[in-house]
């Protein structure tokens, strides 16, 4: 989905996340041009969701990216936020 104006991004994602979480079991990735725009979008809509929202992004540490990463990967019902460092390669089954 491309957002055509940053007027339209929360409500945007927020109502994608919405529907993207209906059907049990479900994984979401959601990808942002910044780790400061994952951090941002992570902690403003995550209370609106009944799953917590992991983080991705270089400005973790090694030890958070493996965790956050892991945490994904072994859910039944997750949502990742992460910036393209996710888009580098990395493997999530399901």
């Amino acid at each position: 989905v491309i957002l055509p104006s940053m007027e339209s991004v929360i409500p945007s994602i927020y109502s994608i996340l919405k529907h993207a979480t209906m059907d049990k079991p479900f994984k979401v990735v959601v990808f942002f041009p910044t780790a400061r725009m994952v951090s941002f979008f992570a902690k403003f809509l995550s209370d609106g969701f009944e799953y917590p929202i992991i983080e991705l992004h270089s400005k973790k540490s090694q030890s958070a990216r493996n965790t956050a990463s892991e945490t994904f990967r072994t859910a039944k019902n997750a949502i990742l936020f992460t910036s393209d460092l996710s888009a580098r390669g990395i493997d999530y089954p399901d």
